[in-house]
């Protein structure tokens, strides 16, 4: 075991590396002890009783019809309930994709900036060459074979593709928001 951690809702959490009998390994970050999750407790705040019981609250739901499930209105600090025409995402001096050069072969990096933004999501990416195809079809908020996450903070979520941009192979990648499991 690695970390024990109790979260603002009062859950504990447990992450580190485990390992099975045959020798197998895995990082998993896992809810030993519930509370009251983050989402539940804005919901309360963003919605109605009646919007709750109509199912406007759902964390799959879009009830403004901004193109936002409530999950990345929740993560991004906007209203489920009043249409976004700004775009959320942009790039800036704190946040957005550029490219690092290792060992003189570039790589897609995103940073996004997450002092703004509500706790209780987690933030995963996925990266792809054709926009069809992403990798990894499962993230985990933990590194993987397809990125490493360079940080993932209180303030910032930092992840870089392990494989290399070329002009003959383009790289895409994206942020996913989830649900603490």
């Amino acid at each position: 075991m690695r970390s024990l951690a109790i979260g603002h809702d009062g859950a504990l959490w447990v992450g580190g590396n485990f390992y099975s009998y045959n020798g197998a390994s895995s990082r998993p970050i896992v809810k030993l002890v519930g509370g009251t999750s983050a989402y539940d407790i804005w919901v309360q705040t963003q919605f109605t009783a009646a919007e709750i019981t109509a199912g406007d609250a759902d964390a799959d739901e879009d009830p403004d019809g901004d193109g936002m499930i409530n999950l990345a209105e929740m993560a991004m600090g906007t209203s489920p309930t009043v249409a976004n025409s700004d775009p959320v995402f942009a790039i800036s001096k704190n946040g957005g994709v550029t490219l690092h050069n290792t060992g003189g072969q570039n790589y897609l990096q995103i940073t996004l900036d997450k002092t703004s933004l509500e706790k209780g999501a987690w933030f995963l990416a996925q990266f792809s060459s054709d926009l069809q195809i992403w990798s990894p079809a499962s993230p985990t908020p933990a590194a993987n074979a397809s990125y490493e996450v360079i940080e993932n903070s209180a303030t910032n979520f930092i992840v870089r593709d392990k494989t290399p941009i070329s002009t003959s192979a383009p790289r895409f990648g994206r942020v996913m928001v989830k649900l603490p499991e």
